[in-house]
């Protein structure tokens, strides 16, 4: 929030939220298959607005010469610190709200769901959150246009293999093995891309101020 203009804040946090829920609503009167595939569609491009939205914020931070104002800053590094662990902790509990809205807006019928709907969301919530992290992290290392479009790009197509693939990971009875795997990968996934970006951050003529 520190680092993000007005139309930023505006965007994700108004309008966003409204049209999302809003064409999950809408959506919900079709038929069910066709439903669902909205709402893939839909989920999908949610993803990669956020990785969007993400590069105008972050874009290049690893780099030496981004961001140099706010890291040269007294509390400076202090601010991107912190504002790129809650980045992380605001990532995996909006997919987890997105994930919620949407299945109860009707997408997916509970009856084919023999697991508790909890651990359903979780699991998809845990799996889309370690692949929206590892493409934020190559993200962070591009300052190109180019790039970062094809980055957006293939988050949306990985995610909608990921959302097809979870109702056969239940109906397998895989959705707990699933579950814990992806909870410690997204563990490794946050706690590497966290101390790796703030080590590039840190890296050259702002280690001393680190020790301290």
């Amino acid at each position: 929030m520190a680092l993000a203009s007005f139309h930023y804040k505006l965007i994700a946090f108004l309008v966003t939220p409204i049209v999302y829920l809003g064409a999950m609503a809408y959506f919900n009167n079709f038929e069910l298959t066709l439903s669902i595939i909205f709402r893939i569609m839909v989920y999908s491009c949610l993803l990669m607005i956020d990785l969007w939205m993400d590069y105008y914020l972050f874009h290049g931070i690893t780099g030496k010469r981004q961001m140099e104002i706010l890291k040269s800053a007294y509390h400076g590094l202090n601010i991107l610190n912190d504002g790129l662990l809650i980045d992380k902790i605001r990532r995996f509990l909006e997919l987890f709200l997105l994930t919620v809205f949407s299945q109860y807006t009707g997408m997916v019928q509970r009856e084919i769901i023999q697991i508790p709907i909890f651990i359903f969301y979780l699991l998809e919530t845990v799996v889309i959150y370690c692949l929206l992290e590892i493409m934020v992290f190559f993200a962070r290392k591009s300052t190109g246009f180019v790039v970062s479009f094809f980055i957006c790009m293939v988050t949306m197509l990985l995610s909608i293999i990921i959302q097809i693939s979870m109702i056969s990971i239940v109906s397998f009875d895989l959705e707990y093995i699933v579950l814990i795997i992806f909870l410690v990968v997204a563990t490794v996934v946050s706690v590497f891309t966290h101390k790796y970006m703030m080590n590039k951050i840190y890296d050259g003529k702002y280690d001393e101020r680190r020790e301290k």
